[in-house]
């Protein structure tokens, strides 16, 4: 009967948020974004290492890269120092993108680099707890476990649709520090961010 299959649905809907490994969804999260604003507010500098995993189709093997992040608030100024393979990096400063390739030293600005522009904005929201530009115009789904909150942004935006179809952002609980920033394209490629040891100024 219909009773039956409504069950069935709802459980069916509650193991496919399970699986996505982020903990039981959220129908409000104003409690867990008000600690993260709280946090992100008192936070002037932060760095840590990182490990970058990047997911090519074409490639079967996941491409790993790890360095040393940092990310000074007042500067609006972020450096992805790699050590892995050594001598590239990553800067952002404001609307400056400066990026060191195999010894290749490319400037560029935001406009240019649509997913540089998009790792500095989400980057920019989860260190000032401003989340309002990096969820406009997208459908945002909450999710906690006993350890981390998720927040799950799916752009609605055709121009960012274009390039990303999903950004997750995990935050541990003990702290509100990112953890886990994952952006997924639209093709399925994907380049997720793992931060760790980190120091908070």
């Amino acid at each position: 009967n219909m009773k039956y299959i409504l069950l069935i649905i709802l459980v069916g809907v509650a193991l496919l948020a399970q699986a996505q490994n982020y903990g039981p969804s959220l129908s409000d999260a104003t409690a867990h974004m008000a600690s993260l604003k709280r946090q992100t507010e008192s936070v002037a500098r932060i760095e840590c290492d990182f490990e970058m995993h990047k997911k090519v189709k074409m490639m079967k093997d996941i491409n790993v890269s790890k360095g040393r992040f940092s990310y000074d608030k007042q500067q609006r100024k972020m450096t992805l120092d790699y050590t892995q393979p050594k001598g590239n990096k990553i800067v952002v400063d404001g609307d400056d993108f400066i990026v060191t390739m195999g010894g290749k030293t490319t400037e560029l600005k935001a406009n240019e680099t649509p997913a540089m522009s998009q790792l500095s904005a989400m980057v920019t929201a989860c260190m000032t707890g401003d989340f309002i530009s990096l969820c406009d115009r997208s459908k945002v789904d909450y999710y906690a476990d006993n350890d981390i909150f998720t927040i799950v942004i799916t752009p609605q935006n055709k121009r960012v649709q274009r390039y990303m179809s999903e950004i997750v952002l995990r935050f541990a609980l003990s702290d509100y520090t990112m953890s886990v920033m994952r952006m997924t394209e639209r093709n399925g490629d994907y380049t997720e961010y793992h931060f760790t040891n980190k120091q908070i100024k």
